[in-house]
């Protein structure tokens, strides 16, 4: 019999989706780090499909509902960025600088420049919402008023991949402190305007924490406030793991040292309040610490010398 080859039909590969391949690496990154503040980013870059969902179900568990529910919907995240009816203009005209009418340029955020900045939003590949989000005015090329504020990682001290935060995080400051101070566990968080990171590397003398924070581009906290020092205090107090506790037996004293703060004395100055000023430079107001309310001072030893260093009661 003649030999027939059979002419097998085609196989076609199953297609692959991008976005779905991207929204999971995501996920796994959103999984390695764990933060409410990472999952948000995640919810907002990737907002439909299997992964948004679960992401959704993570955040439901590990977030309190009131601030699930409030703060970062996207009109709270948006009156956060821009609350100046300025800044809302700036939007509206980079948005016609860039070919997408969004109407008068009134400060006033109507149907048309919604519509203007979803369909924005869709060129840049970005979750279409119409609201404008910290990524959406990054693209825009428009300095938002602030970022959210409040301790951004863990509240116990761990280590950071900087892979796994780029593409999530926003704030570039976290991503330039994280890339710097490499594999140190630390804990990390905004106010006022600042960046703040404490990073658990060990027992330490103050020379070497400041050469930390300059090899960092940064310089050791100045607290000129209750509020500044409370809230630098909360980055560490739940976290044993920032103390070293014992007892120096030659001035028959008990200690507790924690991270360093940029709190310095002159070698001249007077003990105990004379000649201490910020490192960073920044004017003390009037006696910054002591006029503070009610707390505990932690002695801390640097060599032969203590400074006196308030956290919160």
């Amino acid at each position: 019999m003649p030999h027939t080859n059979a002419t097998l039909p085609a196989i076609q590969a199953p297609a692959v989706d991008p976005a779905a391949l991207g929204a999971e690496a995501d996920f796994k990154k959103a999984l390695r780090i764990g933060t409410p503040r990472i999952w948000h980013f995640f919810v907002e870059k990737h907002r439909t499909g299997e992964y948004a969902q679960l992401a959704r179900q993570t955040l439901a568990q590990i977030e309190p509902a009131a601030v699930r529910n409030q703060s970062h919907l996207p009109l709270s995240v948006e009156a956060r960025l821009l609350p100046d009816k300025q800044q809302r203009k700036n939007v509206q005209l980079a948005l016609a600088a860039k070919g997408f009418a969004s109407g008068v340029a009134d400060g006033v955020f109507g149907g048309q420049t919604r519509e203007a900045i979803k369909r924005f939003q869709s060129t840049n590949r970005q979750p279409a919402s119409g609201f404008i989000t910290e990524l959406t005015a990054a693209a825009l090329g428009i300095k938002v008023n602030d970022r959210a504020e409040g301790i951004y990682s863990s509240t116990t001290a761990r280590i950071y991949d900087i892979d796994d935060l780029t593409g999530l995080e926003t704030d570039e400051r976290v991503l330039a402190a994280i890339k710097c101070l490499g594999h140190e566990p630390s804990v990390y968080g905004a106010f006022g305007g600042h960046l703040y990171v404490v990073a658990r590397t060990g027992s330490t003398r103050a020379p070497y924490a400041e050469t930390v924070a300059k090899n960092c581009g940064t310089y050791l906290a100045s607290i000129t406030s209750d509020a500044e020092n409370a809230f630098i205090a909360s980055l560490f107090n739940a976290d044993p793991g920032f103390f070293d506790m014992g007892y120096y037996a030659p001035d028959n004293i008990s200690y507790k040292i924690g991270p360093w703060i940029g709190l310095v004395q002159d070698p001249q100055g007077k003990e105990p309040k004379g000649g201490w000023h910020w490192d960073s430079g920044e004017a003390r107001r009037g006696d910054d610490l002591h006029k503070m309310g009610p707390r505990r001072a932690i002695r801390i030893q640097a060599g032969r010398r203590f400074r006196d260093v308030f956290y919160p009661a």
